[in-house]
């Protein structure tokens, strides 16, 4: 069984896999906002429940760009911060910023932009207090 795609094939995977794929429709959006809200809802829950991790990270390349990291210095003078980074329009919904712990209010949108392509840029960024005990 496969796992469902979190966005549109790239060209080249596209090529390999068109074969396999009979139910393929080229005007599948570019990034599933919904299923990128469950997995950061996921990984906010599952960190929650970490208290020694550090740090996050994860770039896509194959669908619609995506970057995003997650750093928590527990015994320093940091306190926790996610930073993401995509060409799909995607920014996090109140149901991802209650997983992770922080306030929606919170998330800094630096860049929200669409070029001539239809690619929907957005930059965001968020520090809070203390990342909070299992949830």
């Amino acid at each position: 069984m496969r796992g469902e795609c979190l966005g549109a094939l790239s060209p080249r995977l596209f090529k390999e896999e068109e074969e396999t794929l009979p139910d393929w429709q080229l005007s599948r959006n570019k990034l599933h906002h919904e299923k990128f809200h469950r997995l950061l809802i996921s990984l906010g829950l599952a960190t929650r429940r970490m208290p020694r991790i550090h740090e996050i990270s994860f770039v896509i390349r194959e669908y619609s760009e995506m970057d995003f990291e997650f750093w928590n210095s527990r015994g320093s003078d940091e306190t926790p911060s996610m930073r993401m980074r995509n060409a799909g329009g995607y920014k996090p919904d109140e149901r991802v910023a209650e997983a992770w712990g922080f306030a929606l209010e919170d998330l800094e949108v630096f860049q929200n932009t669409e070029d001539s392509n239809g690619d929907h840029f957005v930059e965001a960024d968020v520090t809070w207090s203390r990342l909070p005990r299992d949830a």
